[in-house]
């Protein structure tokens, strides 16, 4: 009755205690979909090389609530240049994931990513009943990542549709853009994976009158969410953009906050050179209760990425009521109205939409951004998933057939 779960880009983190972890994006809640179809649940990670120690793990992590026993460790192919494009240890992981396919009794693989291509087409191979979890779009990710991402994006790409178009089972966090993208041939629903609490009343009250106390206040907090050292999540475009600010709306002072983990050197030296270190800070990496508190504190949440499937921090902004400004990738267009994106790495875009913020149409986004990002809460999308993975665990039967 096991269920393997493959994703080749998690990985697993222990302390010196022995005690393991993953990033926030996997919790108690996510794991609680999976274990729904049965105990056995098998997870199979990248391990990171790093031993962290106690305390900084539960800072920064999420506790790994399954068995260590249920951990599948993945081989790191993406160490090292050396052994990316080693044939030798590209084929121990293709017979790892191989392996682990042929011992369960149903695949689910979070995509894009290579671990999960291969053991999408293992499961096909073997006559495994598998799902496919489509978060993100390989082209967009890997076409800002460098020369070495831009050939290997076609690659990708293509790799991922075929995954998506064989696939029986295809859930897309997007509502349209990656189902355009990497369309299927099997059963599919549009279901975020962002878990977030039904939001009150009272959160929009106070996000409200926030707002009005801005009239009196001559700084203004912009924020974004994700790792610092990615260079497409954009966040220099929002360092450019205090410079541009600095001309645009002389009387205000901007400040902006980072939170996520990663080296900040690259970006703290070019806001050195944009002249605006004094106004960024980087908080690193935030925990669930630390992390509603940031968005709290920010006037603007801006989502700054050149490639997105459904951000999970724009609708965690959202639900706290917050206004947003984010780049037309992904499925942001879902989420953000026309008005509030501005074009990828462009800074001065940006600057000129924060500038014209009045106080009404800073309200108006955040009870506009509230009330649309109650559609993402657990209470609607856990009953919609749960029958689509019920239908998906139950086609294992016929599999057997």
């Amino acid at each position: 009755m096991a269920l393997l779960f493959i994703h080749g880009g998690e990985k697993l983190k222990v302390d010196s205690d022995s005690k393991q972890y993953t990033d926030g994006s996997y919790n108690a809640e996510t794991w609680a979909r999976y274990l729904g179809c049965t105990e056995d649940l098998r997870v199979m990670f990248r391990v990171d090389r790093d031993t962290f120690s106690p305390e900084e793990a539960r800072q920064k992590f999420e506790p790994f609530p399954l068995n260590p026993s249920s951990f599948r460790a993945l081989p790191n192919v993406e160490e090292s240049l050396r052994s990316f494009l080693g044939i030798r240890t590209r084929a121990v992981r293709r017979r790892a994931i191989t392996e682990e396919v042929k011992n369960s009794e149903a695949v689910i693989v979070r995509l894009p990513g290579a671990a999960g291509t291969i053991a999408a087409k293992a499961a096909r191979k073997l006559g495994k009943p598998y799902l496919v979890e489509a978060v993100g779009c390989p082209w967009d990710s890997l076409w800002n990542h460098g020369w070495r991402g831009k050939l290997l994006a076609p690659f990708a790409t293509l790799a991922m549709r075929r995954v998506c178009r064989n696939a029986p089972f295809v859930i897309y966090v997007t509502s349209r853009f990656l189902q355009r993208r990497y369309p299927t041939t099997g059963q599919s629903i549009s279901c975020s994976d962002v878990v977030i609490t039904p939001g009150t009343e009272e959160r929009l009250t106070e996000r409200l009158a926030a707002i009005d106390r801005l009239g009196g206040r001559a700084r203004f907090t912009l924020g974004t969410a994700c790792a610092v050292d990615v260079p497409y999540k954009g966040h220099a475009t929002v360092i450019r953009a205090l410079s541009i600010l600095k001309s645009l709306s002389p009387n205000t002072e901007y400040r902006y906050k980072l939170a996520g983990n990663g080296d900040a050197s690259r970006l703290g030296t070019i806001a050195e050179n944009n002249g605006v270190l004094s106004s960024v800070e980087f908080l690193g990496p935030l925990g669930k209760d630390a992390m509603k508190t940031f968005y709290d504190d920010l006037d603007l949440y801006v989502q700054p990425s050149h490639q997105e499937g459904l951000s999970r921090a724009v609708i965690e902004a959202m639900s706290r009521a917050c206004p947003v400004a984010a780049t037309p990738v992904g499925g942001n267009p879902e989420l953000i109205a026309d008005k509030f994106l501005f074009g990828k790495r462009s800074a001065e875009d940006l600057a000129q939409l924060i500038a014209g913020l009045s106080l009404e149409t800073l309200r108006s986004m955040a009870q506009s951004n509230f009330h649309r990002s109650q559609q993402y809460t657990d209470e609607i999308l856990a009953p919609r998933r749960a029958r689509f993975m019920e239908t998906f665990w139950n086609s294992r039967r016929q599999a057997h057939q």
